[in-house]
């Protein structure tokens, strides 16, 4: 449909539609419509009195789409119903038979600044002009002596009403401006039978990315809602756990080629429904529902949105689905959902070659694989790098961009000064992005600038209290900052989040080592392999034990373990090169962490932090390869 101007409001009895921001209101009070149901309106209003067809409806409201006559009917359906009109009574819209509908009501037209002063009706009678027909004197003073009684009446009532209105208003505006945070829980299915989490927690994501750009709201990223992901939550209860204002709570069901969502915006503090939507429309306009929802919410709340709000970062729907497929498996955390994802946002890719998000998932996820799984840096790093230079190129305005390039230059390319300047550059675009801070806090503590690394460590926390590896990423810097108790302190915290999740468990092992505690340590490994570790570094961890307990026979099993799946795949020599320094084997030890050089080995990053690594470093190999590292 083509656009409106934005200074143009229409009224008509109640109702203000401003065309512009598009707006609908009944009194104070927002009402939800979908997109192409507002587009309806808007042609109707702007056009009252007249005739219009059906094919001239639809070609204004659909321009570049064919669609059945049945679309149009059940936007005027749904208008009726939002507009009180009871069956059979077209107080607002008539139907003419055959031909198409009729918008009956005296719409005014105003500018679009709050004031209705400069108002004059559409039918050109002037303002404030009334129509009386023909009257005699006799009747014409009678008239005007009526037209003055009720006149003061209507008067008095006017200015009662205002004034209750403005209480009202205020007493609404207060309460939305009480609204400072607000967290976006995954979408749940309307049936069960019919489930698609990756959209579930796409449409969430999608929410939130855009209800974060501005400074009004603090939205806690998807990372920290995503556990609640159970379709019997109590959404206040939840608000409340995550120390939020408010709750965005939804359904969400896709079916053929249409998407049917329902939204509702909730009070943490007394479960009070402040807002409401339903949504029926097809999956192309399913952008479109994101932006509706959005701008209903921040006004309901009275937050303003940066522009970038309603950036999409492609206009494929499929692509979209593939993208939002790929995110979800990537979360998984094995090697083999891993290789899915990333073939998942190859195929968004083909869809749409400038879909700047899809080549970060690419390098996010084989960072990730490299580090949780440890996936060969031959096989993954150079598409990784790849995927982050084009990203980058597609849109530098993009902090998750800039976060995959810092990865690759601190991973891969060993650059710490690039790295820094990409990851303050993700940061400067977007302060609040949790991904960004912890990226850069990453940075910091693996060249052990560990104040700044807590610092990002804690800010995140504030936005992102309960999520797994955000807080296991905290206890890892406190660890290599020489705070041990601080360390075992926050895994612990983050094991009762989730007692079943390896990666807290693994870490632990490391500063329980530092402190001597080498039982507790060995059965912390035990643990998370149970758990279904994807990663050998629990085989170093406890092979690294039992070396220091004495336990020589167990060390060099370890080393044989690490030997014999290295037959079938890559594993990263620092791993056998931990046991071989904890068992005295220094020059073993270094030969291994020669070879992980040579590889780029992704494990090579941590080496000026890691404690075990403490008894070497006077050695003059291990010193020519911090140099090589660029760390000296």
């Amino acid at each position: 449909m083509s656009s409106v101007t934005e200074s143009v409001v229409y009224g008509f009895e109640s109702f203000r539609v401003d065309a512009g921001k598009r707006l609908l209101w009944n009194g104070g009070e927002p009402v939800p419509l979908t997109p192409k149901v507002f587009d309806t309106l808007v042609y109707l209003v702007q056009n009252p009195g007249k005739a219009i067809s059906k094919d001239e409806l639809m070609a204004a409201i659909w321009p570049d789409t064919v669609v059945e006559e049945n679309n149009l009917n059940k936007n005027i359906s749904a208008l009726r119903q939002l507009l009180g009109e009871r069956p059979g009574e077209h107080r607002f819209i008539a139907t003419i038979p055959g031909r198409g509908y009729k918008f009956v009501a005296t719409v005014v037209e105003s500018a679009g600044n709050g004031n209705h002063a400069d108002i004059t009706p559409s039918d050109g009678t002037g303002a404030g002009s009334v129509s009386l027909g023909t009257a005699t004197p006799g009747k014409e003073r009678r008239a005007n002596f009526l037209y003055l009684r009720y006149g003061l009446a209507a008067a008095f009532a006017i200015v009662l009403t205002t004034g209750a209105l403005r209480l009202w208003q205020a007493g609404r505006s207060h309460e939305a401006r009480a609204i400072r945070s607000i967290a976006v829980l995954p979408f749940k299915p309307i049936s069960a039978d019919s489930r698609n989490e990756a959209m579930e927690f796409g449409m969430a994501d999608s929410l939130i990315t855009q209800l974060s750009q501005g400074n009004d709201l603090v939205v806690p990223p998807s990372s920290a809602t995503r556990r609640y992901a159970a379709t019997d939550r109590d959404p206040a209860q939840v608000g409340r756990a995550l120390g939020v204002d408010a709750i965005l709570d939804g359904t969400i069901q896709v079916a053929g080629d249409r998407v049917r969502i329902t939204t509702r915006l909730i009070r943490s503090s007394d479960a009070k429904q402040m807002w409401a939507a339903n949504f029926d429309e097809p999956m192309r306009d399913v952008f479109a529902v994101q932006d509706s929802i959005t701008e209903r919410v921040a006004t309901v709340l009275n937050a303003k949105l940066a522009i970038r709000s309603r950036k999409h970062y492609t206009e494929d729907v499929d692509s979209y689905e593939l993208f939002l497929l790929g995110r979800y498996t990537a979360l998984k955390l094995t090697p083999q959902d891993h290789f899915k994802a990333v073939e998942y946002f190859r195929k968004a890719i083909e869809k749409d070659s400038k879909y700047a998000l899809a080549y970060t998932g690419i390098t996010g996820t084989y960072t990730t694989y490299s580090l949780a799984s440890d996936a060969s840096p031959a096989l993954t790093m150079p598409e990784a790098k790849a995927a982050a230079i084009k990203a980058v190129e597609l849109d530098d305005e993009l902090p998750e961009a800039h976060v995959a390039l810092g990865k690759i230059a601190m991973f891969y390319d060993w650059n710490w000064a690039e790295a820094e300047r990409q990851f303050l550059r993700a940061y400067d675009l977007d302060p609040r992005n949790t991904e960004g801070q912890v990226s850069l806090a990453h940075f910091y503590s693996n060249l052990g600038n560990h104040e700044k690394a807590l610092q990002l460590a804690a800010k995140a926390r504030k936005l992102d209290p309960l999520t797994i590896n955000r807080n296991t990423l905290e206890g890892q810097f406190l660890f290599y900052a020489g705070r041990y108790d601080d360390s075992i302190d926050r895994l612990k915290q983050t094991i009762e989040l989730d007692p079943n999740h390896w990666l807290p468990r693994m870490f632990i092992a490391r500063p329980y080592i530092e402190k001597g505690m080498y039982r507790e340590a060995i059965a912390e490994c035990e643990r998370t392999r149970v758990l279904g570790s994807p990663s050998l570094e629990i085989v170093a961890l406890a092979g690294w034990s039992y070396a220091k307990l004495g336990e020589t026979g167990r060390a060099r099993a370890a080393i044989d373990e690490l030997e014999k799946i290295g037959e079938r795949r890559y594993v990263p020599p620092y791993f056998a090169a931990l046991i071989h320094n904890a068992l005295g084997e220094t020059d073993v030890a270094l030969s291994l962490l020669e070879i992980g050089f040579a590889a780029r080995d992704v494990r090579m990053t941590f080496l000026k932090v890691d404690p075990k690594w403490n008894n070497l470093r006077n050695e003059p190999r291990f010193i020519a390869l911090m140099r090589q590292m660029k760390f000296e």
